[in-house]
């Protein structure tokens, strides 16, 4: 029998750089960047007994965690206000992390059983609680702040997970696998209405909002086989099922069944080979339309983590070793998912990667790496600009095939990846050099339905307009490292390293260019004129580095 007892209790003060912005009326929107302070309180108890003999093992455990915050909420001024008005605050409240806690029971077990045969299970039990003073909808003084249904969040969750497994080996050249996992994340929060809502910090709406508090349930089975023929290569199959239901979602449950196979080749000391596909199809039921017109979206519209989908996916990965200081290595993958049931959303996307490198070492005080990859994904989606039909402006729109529009998105990764290394080659002192390159480009390409029918109903020309090309969003990071170190004694090192970093960007949306061009509507310089920046943009750089080390061995 052994038994294991930790406590651990970790205290936090001081300051966090944060960013924040006011929910002020549109136009004027500050965005602060600034110190918060920091208080809080994490404590840690872990115990566990366990009883273990040749045949088997089992261990009961518990868990427990507390996190206390001290500063729950932080304000600050506003820089464009004095005082406080109905449009706009004087004054801005953050809510930092809640006081919460968690607990789990853990019991978990092995036994080996017959003909090379292991059992073994992980069953979970726990909560996650918190139960933190809500804070007031708005700090806006001008307001009347819309009145809280209770006055602490009472959020609760129960969680069970629980993890079987069964490996055999039956004969010599055969193992069998199957693994079951069961995981249950029960939300026993109660639900929160509002009839009143503050938007931002500058209105007050009377419309009603709930809260949803969201529970899934996922149940996963994986059942594999492997059979090795002759020395060397083993060959694969398998299957797995994923059965989900969750709450608040357009479909009730989803099903999602894999198959793959597999070849390997391991073990030879020139030849290394590992090589997989496979498919897979998900499909939802229990569709809840209601859901979607709730809150205004297309009947059509689907939402691509529970969508009906067919996918395949495609792995390889070999290494040679064509002489005892040489190794190279290739890896290939593609992959594509086809969302043939969805009318809005995304509809399908695509994945392709390879790379190719090398590492060799022509002497023990020698080595030199390089690696070159490449990766592309493209994605297309489909929606249509509208308002809800149930709108004042009549259902004309929601229904209008001409305000379809498409996005065709092409993203590219190149990267580059060298190193050499000089382990005492110059006596007691050994050199490391490294360089990195990473090479993005995203395009995005818009589309509209031109040719599309328009819309019984009589109304004044509906169709968009034709978007405007976008520039496509460039980056490259581009790394490098000298490190040397001398040993004047044999446990003692003096050392020197050098870091450079270059950033180069391109980007549509957060680039310097877009933000402070000139408006040609008002006259203002930038997109958001009155928005106080933090300085948070996407702008190129380059950094020098360096450092004096001292290395002591004992």
């Amino acid at each position: 029998m052994d038994f294991k007892f930790d406590v651990k209790n970790t205290h936090r003060t001081g300051f966090n750089l944060m960013s924040f912005g006011l929910g002020t009326s549109p136009g004027l929107n500050p965005a602060l960047e600034m110190g918060v302070p920091m208080d809080n309180r994490t404590t840690d108890i872990k115990g566990q007994i366990e009883f273990a003999n040749t045949r088997g093992l089992l261990s009961v455990g518990y868990n427990g965690s507390w996190f206390d915050n001290a500063i729950p909420t932080v304000r600050f001024d506003n820089p464009l206000r004095a005082t406080d008005i109905v449009n706009g605050p004087s004054v801005g409240q953050a809510v930092m992390w809640p006081t919460n806690s968690s607990f789990s029971v853990n019991l978990n077990g092995g036994y080996k059983l017959p003909a090379r045969t292991n059992a073994n299970a992980a069953i979970s039990v726990g909560r996650w609680s918190q139960d933190q003073a809500l804070v007031p909808p708005s700090v806006n003084t001008a307001l009347v702040s819309p009145p809280l249904q209770r006055a602490t969040a009472e959020t609760r969750a129960d969680i069970v997970s629980m993890v079987y497994s069964l490996n055999s080996r039956p004969v010599k050249n055969v193992w069998l696998n199957a693994r079951y996992r069961y995981y249950d994340y029960a939300n026993k929060t109660p639900h929160f209405v509002a009839e009143q809502a503050a938007i931002g910090d500058w209105a007050v709406t009377t419309q009603t909002h709930e809260t949803e508090p969201s529970s899934f349930k996922r149940l996963t089975l994986d059942l594999d086989a492997s059979f090795t023929p002759f020395e060397y290569m083993a060959f694969g199959l398998g299957y797995g099922r994923e059965d989900s239901d969750r709450t608040f979602r357009i479909f009730e449950k989803t099903a999602e069944d894999t198959f793959r196979v597999t070849v390997d080749s391991t073990g030879n000391d020139y030849l290394s080979l590992r090589a997989k596909y496979e498919s897979s199809k998900r499909e939802g039921s229990g569709f809840e339309a209601h859901l979607l017109e709730e809150v205004g979206e297309q009947p059509l519209t689907r939402h691509f983590d529970i969508a009906n989908r067919d996918r395949y996916r495609v792995t390889t990965l070999m290494t040679v070793t064509p002489l005892p200081f040489l190794n190279l290595n290739a890896a290939v993958g593609t992959g594509q998912d086809d969302y043939n049931e969805s009318g809005f959303g995304l509809r399908d996307s695509t994945t392709r990667n390879w790379s190719a490198g090398f590492d060799v070492q022509p002497a023990d005080t020698v080595n030199f790496g390089f690696n070159y990859g490449f990766e592309k994904f493209t994605a297309n989606q489909y929606s249509r600009t509208a308002l809800p039909a149930g709108n004042a402006s009549g259902p004309e729109e929601f229904f209008d095939r001409r305000r379809d529009w498409t996005l065709d998105s092409n993203d590219t990764v190149k990267t580059i990846a060298a190193s050499l290394d000089l382990m005492k080659a110059l006596p007691k002192t050994d050199i490391g050099l490294s360089y990195d390159l990473s090479d993005g480009k995203a395009t995005y390409v818009y589309g509209i339905q031109a040719d599309a029918p328009t819309v019984t109903v009589p109304r004044v020309e509906t169709a968009i307009a034709v978007p405007v090309p976008l520039a496509p969003v460039k980056n490259t990071l581009t790394t490098g490292r000298f490190d040397v170190q001398h040993f004047v004694r044999p446990n003692v090192a003096l050392g020197v390293v050098y870091y450079f970093e270059q950033y180069a960007v391109q980007d549509f949306a957060l680039g310097s260019a877009t933000l402070d061009r000139l408006d040609p509507v008002n006259g203002t310089t930038g997109v958001f004129a009155s928005t106080i920046y933090s300085g948070y943009l996407y702008r190129p750089y380059t950094a020098h580095t360096w450092r004096l080390r001292m290395t002591y061995l004992w």
